[in-house]
Parts: C-alpha cells; sequence; structure tokens
C-alpha cells in the first residue's frame, strides 16, 4: 500500500536488461543507479535501450574497481544495479527520526533540479517551499512506510521522494537507514537547532528524545540553501578560494577533493564542494 516506482534489480553483468525490463511492465524513460549508493553517483536518465545498455555497462567498469565496493563486499554486500520507472516532478528529502515506528521529527527538505542526464545532486533548501497539498501528501507517504515497517523502525532515517505530477501522488525513490550525507547534518541543525547525531545516538540508547521539546516543523529558527559545485574540466586541482561576499553569509563550506588531487568529472564524481 505504500507508493513505489516500478523497478528490476541487475546483480551481474549479465542479467538480461529487457528481459527483466519486459517482466515488470516498465517502459522508458527509465533510471539507473548502484545500489548501495550516494551522492547520486553514476544515476543516470536513459530515454531508450540502447543509452540503458551503454551506461549499464559503464557501471560494471566502474563498480568493479571502486573503493566502496571492496568495502561493502567486506561485509557481505550485494553492490548491484537498480533500473528503475522515471517519476516526473520535484524531489525531497525528510530527515526524520522515528522511535518505535513513531515518528517524531520530520522536516521536509526540497532538492534542486538536477541537470540531466545525470543526477548529481545541485543542492536544496530547507524547510520546503512546495504548496502545502504536496508537502502534506510526501509526508503522509513517510508516515505510511513507517506504518508498513512497524515498531522495529527506530532511529535517524534519510527519506527520499518525489511528487509525481503525472500522477498526482508521493512516491518514495529510496529509504536510508542512517543520517542523510553531505550538507544534510548542518542544514537540518542551522535550521531547527536539531542535532540528528544526537538523536540517532539517544534512540540507539533508549534515552528519551528531550532535545525534540518544542521544535515544530512548522517554525523553523531560519531558512537554508546549499549549493553543489562541480569541476568544468577534469585536471589536477591547483586553488581553493571562496569569494568574501559569499563566505560572509555561509554557514560552512566543504571541499571534497584536496589540493593536487585529480578532478574527474559526473558521473564519476560526486559533488567538488
Amino acid at each position: 500500500g505504500v507508493h513505489a516506482q516500478r523497478f528490476a534489480a541487475l546483480h551481474t553483468q549479465f542479467d538480461d536488461v529487457q528481459d527483466l525490463m519486459l517482466d515488470k511492465e516498465m517502459r522508458f524513460p527509465v533510471v539507473a543507479k548502484p545500489s548501495p549508493g550516494a551522492g547520486s553517483l553514476l544515476v543516470k536518465k536513459c530515454d531508450d535501450l540502447h543509452s540503458l545498455l551503454a551506461h549499464v555497462a559503464e557501471m560494471w567498469s566502474v563498480i568493479k574497481g571502486h573503493a566502496d565496493t571492496k568495502h561493502l563486499s567486506a561485509y557481505g554486500a550485494d553492490t548491484h544495479i537498480l533500473v528503475e520507472e522515471f517519476i516526473d516532478g520535484p524531489e525531497v528529502d525528510i530527515d526524520c527520526v522515528v522511535s518505535h515506528g513513531k515518528v517524531l521529527f520530520a522536516p521536509v527538505s526540497d532538492n534542486f533540479a538536477t541537470d540531466p542526464p545525470y543526477f548529481v545532486e545541485a543542492g536544496g533548501q530547507v524547510p520546503s517551499r512546495l504548496p502545502p497539498y504536496m508537502r502534506r501528501a510526501l509526508s503522509e507517504l513517510l508516515e505510511s512506510y513507517v506504518a508498513a515497517m512497524g515498531t522495529v523502525v527506530n532511529g535517524v532515517l534519510h527519506f527520499e521522494a518525489k511528487y509525481d505530477t503525472r500522477r498526482q501522488q508521493a512516491v518514495i525513490i529510496e529509504v536510508n537507514g542512517r543520517l542523510g550525507g553531505a550538507e544534510t547534518y548542518i542544514m537540518v541543525k542551522s535550521a531547527y537547532g536539531v542535532d540528528l547525531g544526537e538523536c540517532l545516538v539517544r534512540t540507539a540508547l533508549g534515552m528519551p528524545l528531550s532535545n525534540l521539546d518544542g521544535v515544530d516543523v512548522r517554525r523553523p529558527v531560519q531558512h537554508c540553501a546549499s549549493l553543489n559545485m562541480y569541476p568544468k574540466m577534469e585536471g589536477k586541482l591547483l586553488k581553493i578560494r571562496c569569494p568574501p561576499e559569499a563566505e560572509a553569509a555561509m554557514i560552512e563550506c566543504t571541499v571534497r577533493v584536496n589540493i593536487g588531487e585529480e578532478l574527474q568529472l559526473p558521473p564519476k564524481a560526486c559533488g567538488c564542494a
């Protein structure tokens, strides 16, 4: 009963993509992405079978030698590829705190539109500026997911969803049983004064979530936005400089490449800063 897109899983490079899509009654366009994954690395929209097959082949070649794949395989994780029905509409994150099946804190934040065909993250803003009916549908989707999973859900989730403008309904993209990465922590803390790391520890230890007392997602302390910057060409990073006028309004700046390192372009690399 939880709205989700159709999908097919490719566990080896010999799986027949076309047969799997026919079996799931999937149509183009679709999105291909690695699982597990983060930061929209290697995620791409494919409009036809030719582009899908080419991207899947590229993904397998990258996954084989990627450092994260080795880490995941060390504890038995199956690194595979997901092919999903493309959902057209605005995307959000809900970085929520759940205590034994009860949602206690669930702010909705917008993801800025990405530059196709890849889905490298452009940044976002919190709280969401979507119309109230969309925010309500997305929050209800989270509630329906947690209700379906039951009291086993306990901790901090990074819940990703889209509002399907064609079907006029909220649809799950993915659920991560962890804190959101990149700027998520500082954005939520700056907007609401809530430390998601503290929430995670409190739920793990069975401590009361007194740090959420008086917090209302409808009344943020301040509005925040993030911007991800990417290189326009490959090469060695020689210098990092932040314009003074930007630095004055900035809460935090994170550079993910060190001086002297080689820059890679999307989809093989996530954000530079």
